[in-house]
């Protein structure tokens, strides 16, 4: 079993992932090398994780059994 969605297609889930990672890791690196975002690293996420939000919550028509 996997966590996404059902119906879900794998190339949504997988956007979804990478601007996750991103997220991630700005975080990391700031909780373990103490390296703060600037505001270029805050607003690049902050992009990727609307591009994100795009992907996953636009509204499609349902798919054709």
């Amino acid at each position: 079993p996997t966590l996404q969605p059902e119906g879900a297609t794998f190339s949504r889930v997988y956007a979804v992932y990478g601007g996750v990672f991103v997220i991630m890791s700005y975080g990391w690196g700031w909780l373990t090398d103490h390296d703060r975002p600037d505001v270029g690293d805050i607003l690049g996420s902050c992009l990727a994780l609307a591009g994100v939000s795009i992907c996953w919550f636009w509204p499609r028509k349902a798919a054709a059994s």
